[in-house]
């Protein structure tokens, strides 16, 4: 209800509260009227004096308080007014506003407590006391009776206007206008409870204890009228008490109401946020213990639907993440297993590629052995020694081709799982027997004792006897391959127990113990995988394709049997496998003989190695070229060395090394013109030697060549990158070798005949120098031609004021010196003393000028010694200005009949540089002028300073240079004057000297009109403060 009248009234809804609760008042204060009437016996005048009073001073403290609460709520009513109206009150209004909403009703209540009593109480007293000459006692009475109707009036108004409030209240917090709580006075349940009950309790105790002390007094006064007095106290005393219950019944009604509405929002908005809802929010418009857990809840809520929305987008987040992830992961396992079938697919293309090319080669190849084999058979006596050895070459090779392609076979038919067993009866000491019998003569030719120790015990055992075969042989191999020389290989079988294994039968186990290198304990693991060699780098000593022992382990397997090694570290190795004694079907009728079954010739083929039966020296010539070039061939392979021997020996020198350290001796000792080197050698390998022949100075030019059978582009790159001149990849035709080698040796050639030439250059480019300095030096002669031409003049005037005065001295002295005689004399000659006084002054005269002449010519020679002393270049600080005027001075002397000479020299400080070398620039750019005006003209000459530099400009009116050749001038040699007059060298030298000095020179020119050239120099010396004015000018006028 209170919402809707706030609705409908808006700003004016605290008029209309306050209006209600001064009616309450009112009505209240009648109540109070009547009490007094009840309880107080009054004289019927002064009780007509006391109602009239009370209903005056009811009403005008109705109208008084409903005005005092307008001001009181002034800047909530406006605040309201401006949220009626669609818009947001200022900052400062808006917290005005809130806390007198929320404080009006404890703010009003408690200025009615201190105004009101003044407004009613006293003056009802005062009235009763000075119209009706009241006793002190029934004033008493009448003040009690209007303080407590007072109290239960102000308590009354106070909970009405809190309570309409609310809604006020609840608007401002929906329309944003931000309260400080904690500002606000505290309001306490407790202390409503406690305030409440006490007045009410107070107010019933008063009134009935007033009215009992009245009817006293009248039983004591009227005796007789006892009996109706006590029951009009019964009566009253029961009406007092029941109207005392029914406020305190209103009252507590009122507060349960206020707490339990309160309560009951908290508990509904609990509800709606166990449910999920966190946007609804309550709107306390007290500060009491309730609202403030009310705002704790709504802070509590706020932070939980925050936390809510980080959930839900964290949540949402995953959500996606999770779809989009696991859509990925489909999409992934989708191209994985599109992959894996097509990886399979190619793995299984390439399997029956091996396959097939192994079969496709095994064609070729049976069509180059076979006829190799009855070449060498039915033509062998009548073949050459050479043609010999390249037939039995090409059979070694062959087998071991051959031997390489049964390998990559087998590996496919595993790969593919194609390869099966072909069981059939074997006695494995009669294989055994037979495959050592094959190695002997090979491990004779390594130095290698090879024995065989069999259990005379072992039957025969069903088995694949060809894959038998090539474990037996490959265990065999390599261990004479990594057996060195003097070292010994045992082959042995014997009949074990089944022991652990899966096999509960009898075992035959074969072992190959060898003496060799050893294998090192982290390298066990890795031995039977496939493609995988112990040592896979370019410079290892044991070559193969990392098949062999991995084909051992999976033929092995496939009989059901296991392989081991046992192993040390320059000890030696033992490698065995054991396969089940399974008894055959068939008895064997008897052993055959080791050596009466034919033997595959590739079994062993990759241990043979064809030594020529013509061994060549180290070194093969030509027989028709004794000058030809040296070519080192490098490579650990002797078949290969003797396949380049023969190829390269027809043209070139031949030296060979076995490896790339004797390799690299072979270059120190004798360096060759073209080094052809194997890259995969024991010890120091192909890129290693490389490297150290081109980072030595002496050997870097050499041309080297790299041959290998890695045709990988990394391996041609480095290859390249650490100097090598040329990569050739095995099989290599011979032309393509002899092509390459004949342009490597033709670069070697140019680039020798190259270094002459440079040093044939070095030696011309001195004598140029050499040249250079004659002509600079002429040039400085002809400069000092100049310097003589002036120097003649002034040395000349210089001896003539000498010459000339010396005997005029010689005659003055001797006339004084008869003077002075005859004054010794006693003669007294007035003539004769003035006299010797004239001979004394000519004789002052004259020595001034012999010493004048004689300092200006030491000043001269001196000048001239700083000029031209030859080979002289030390920098010194010194005046530039003096320096300009030297040459000015010695250069208008030679000229003066045809060139007038201006100066104009301000003050530009010192400089540092060569007094001599600028002196010849001056000289050398005041020269040309005055050859440039051979009909006469006029040379200007002014210093001044810019900044840091001090500039000369040296100006001529002569004939001007033309542009065609002005960007020229400062060219060595460069020069317009005939020939014999000029070395082209002097404009040259000056834009040297004064570039050395960290300085410019230009030239600006017009033809007709005349020619400058302006020479900016960095001064060392600032100029004076007081030189601001230029020096006075110099002029040389013809």
């Amino acid at each position: 209800m209170l919402d809707s009248a706030f609705r409908r009234t808006g700003p004016h809804f605290i008029l209309l509260m306050m209006l209600a609760s001064r009616v309450f008042a009112i009505f209240a204060g009648c109540l109070c009227i009547y009490y007094v009437h009840l309880g107080i016996k009054l004289e019927p005048a002064a009780f007509r004096h006391f109602v009239v009073t009370a209903l005056i001073v009811t009403v005008l403290a109705a109208v008084i308080t409903a005005l005092q609460a307008l001001y009181e709520t002034r800047h909530l009513r406006r605040v309201l007014h401006i949220l009626r109206s669609g818009r947001q009150p200022a900052a400062e209004l808006a917290r005005r506003g809130a806390r007198e909403a929320f404080t009006f009703p404890a703010v009003h209540a408690g200025r009615e407590a201190i105004t009101d009593p003044w407004y009613t109480i006293v003056p009802i007293c005062a009235t009763l006391a000075v119209l009706d000459d009241v006793s002190v006692e029934v004033l008493l009475q009448v003040f009690f009776a209007g303080f407590l109707g007072l109290s239960c009036i102000i308590l009354g108004t106070f909970f009405l206007s809190q309570r309409c409030m609310a809604p006020v209240i609840e608007y401002l917090l929906r329309n944003g206008i931000e309260v400080d709580f904690e500002a606000l006075p505290k309001n306490r349940l407790s202390t409503r409870l406690q305030v409440g009950f006490g007045i009410v309790i107070l107010t019933t105790a008063v009134m009935i204890g007033a009215l009992a002390n009245q009817r006293a007094l009248e039983i004591i006064r009227n005796p007789e009228t006892r009996v109706e007095t006590v029951a009009s106290l019964r009566n009253h005393t029961i009406f007092i008490s029941l109207a005392a219950v029914a406020i305190a019944v209103g009252y507590s009604h009122l507060l349960a109401q206020s707490v339990s509405i309160r309560v009951g929002r908290l508990v509904a908005m609990m509800k709606r946020v166990q449910a999920g809802e966190f946007s609804h929010r309550l709107y306390p418009s007290g500060n009491d213990e309730i609202d403030m857990l009310t705002r704790q809840f709504n802070s509590t809520v706020g932070e939980l639907e925050h936390k809510d929305k980080i959930v839900r987008d964290l949540n949402a987040n995953l959500e996606r993440k999770v779809r989009d992830r696991t859509t990925e992961l489909a999409r992934s396992k989708r191209s994985l297993q599109e992959s894996l079938k097509k990886l399979r697919e190619s793995d299984r293309h390439k399997t029956e590629f091996f396959s097939n090319v192994s079969h496709e080669l095994r064609t070729p190849l049976t069509m180059i052995l076979s006829p190799l084999e009855q070449l060498a058979r039915q033509e062998g006596d009548r073949l050459s020694e050479k043609s010999r050895s390249l037939v039995d070459v090409a059979t070694v090779n062959g087998h071991r081709l051959l031997k390489l392609i049964n390998q990559l076979l087998d590996f496919a038919k595993l790969e593919a799982g194609h390869s099966k067993l072909h069981p059939t009866p074997v006695n494995v000491n009669c294989l055994v027997s037979r495959l050592v019998a094959a190695a002997v003569p090979l491990a004779e030719g390594r130095g290698v004792q090879l024995s065989v120790r069999l259990e005379e015990d072992l039957k025969p055992i069903t088995a694949d006897e060809e894959k038998l075969d090539a474990v037996v042989t490959n265990l065999l191999s390599n261990a004479l391959k990594f057996t060195p020389r003097g070292g010994s290989v045992t082959v042995s079988t014997s009949l074990c127990s089944g022991g652990d294994s899966v096999f509960a039968e009898d075992q035959v186990r074969v072992a190959v113990e060898d003496t060799g290198i050893g294998i090192a304990p982290e390298n066990l693991d890795k031995l039977f995988q496939r493609f995988v060699q112990v040592d896979g780098s370019t410079s290892r000593a044991f070559a193969g394709t990392g098949l062999g022992l991995a084909l051992v382990k999976e033929f092995v397997e496939l009989h059901g049997g296991q392989v081991s090694v046992e192993s040390e570290p320059d000890r030696g190795s033992c490698f065995s496998f054991t396969l089940p004694a399974v008894k055959p079907s068939v008895e064997i009728s008897g052993f055959s003989d080791p050596g009466s079954q034919l033997l595959r010739p590739e079994r062993f083929a990759d241990l043979m190695e064809y030594e020529p039966k013509f061994k060549g020296k180290s070194e093969q010539t030509p027989a028709d070229n004794a000058g030809a070039a040296r070519i080192l061939v490098v490579d650990d392979t002797p078949d290969i060395r003797h396949l380049l021997g023969e190829i390269l020996q027809e043209h070139y020198k031949v030296t060979f090394a076995e490896d790339g350290q004797a390799g690299w001796e072979s270059v120190q000792n004798d360096p060759p013109d073209l080094i052809l080197s194997d890259v995969m050698m024991p010890g120091v390998d192909g890129r290693e030697l490389c490297r150290l022949v081109k980072e030595n100075p002496e050997t870097a030019a050499i041309p080297f060549v790299l041959l290998t059978a890695r045709a990988g582009m990394s391996m041609k790159l480095e290859g390249l990158n650490i100097g090598a001149d040329d990569y050739l990849v095995k099989p290599f035709n011979s032309e393509e070798l002899l092509a390459r080698v004949r342009s490597l040796l033709r670069l070697r050639r140019m680039h020798t005949d190259l270094a002459s030439q440079h040093k044939e250059l070095e030696a011309t480019v001195a004598e140029l120098r050499e040249t250079r300095d004659q002509l600079v030096q002429s040039e400085k002669m002809n400069s000092l031609g100049h310097l003589v031409a002036g120097l003649a003049h002034e040395i000349n005037n210089s001896i003539n004021a000498v010459s000339n005065g010396v005997p005029a001295i010689i005659q003055r002295t001797q006339r004084l010196e008869r003077l002075v005689e005859a004054a010794l004399h006693g003669e007294d000659d007035p003539e004769a003393a003035s006299a010797i006084a004239d001979t004394f002054q000519g004789i002052h005269r004259l020595a001034g000028v012999v010493e004048e002449g004689a300092q200006r010519t030491a000043g001269i020679v001196g000048d001239m010694k700083r000029f031209s002393h030859p080979g002289k270049e030390t920098q010194e600080v010194f005046d530039l200005n003096h320096a300009l005027e030297l040459c000015v001075d010695l250069l208008s002397k030679q000229h003066r009949e045809k060139v007038a000479v201006h100066c104009e020299f301000g003050d530009v400080g010192t400089i540092r540089g060569s007094y001599g070398k600028l002196n010849q620039v001056f000289l050398n750019l005041l020269a040309n002028a005055a050859q440039a005006m051979p009909h006469g003209g006029e040379i200007y000459v002014t210093t001044a300073l810019e900044g840091d530099h001090a500039v000369v400009s040296i100006r001529d009116t002569g004939t001007g240079i033309p542009e065609e050749i002005r960007s020229r001038i400062f060219d060595p040699f460069f020069t317009t004057k005939p020939p014999g007059q000029g070395t082209g060298l002097g404009l040259s030298v000056s834009y040297g000297v004064v570039t050395g000095m960290g300085g410019t020179i230009d030239c600006h020119s017009v033809e007709g009109v005349g020619t400058e050239f302006i020479i900016r120099l960095p001064n060392t010396v600032a100029p004076s403060a007081g030189a601001s004015s230029p020096q006075p000018a110099l002029e040389s006028v013809t």
